[in-house]
């Protein structure tokens, strides 16, 4: 494969996109603990009463779900 600079690039290039997308995950759907957590806590200020809100948290959710990657490829 050393023979390849271009495919190199390339794999390079997915295996950071994938570790991109996975740190992103992990933020939205730390985002969504805390936005959940504050609305039990409010006793549902943040998401009960609020229509933008309660679209925001499904979004970040479902994206950050989709995100997530069962299994990241390691380098050889």
């Amino acid at each position: 494969m050393k023979q390849f600079t271009s495919i190199e690039k390339l794999d390079t290039g997915i295996l950071y996109a994938l570790e991109l997308a996975s740190s992103v995950s992990v933020l939205l759907l730390a985002f969504g603990l805390i936005a959940s957590t504050a609305n039990v806590l409010t006793k549902g200020a943040i998401l009960t009463d609020n229509l933008i809100m309660q679209r925001i948290w499904a979004v970040t959710q479902c994206v950050g779900i989709d995100n997530t990657p069962t299994k990241v490829p390691q380098r050889s």
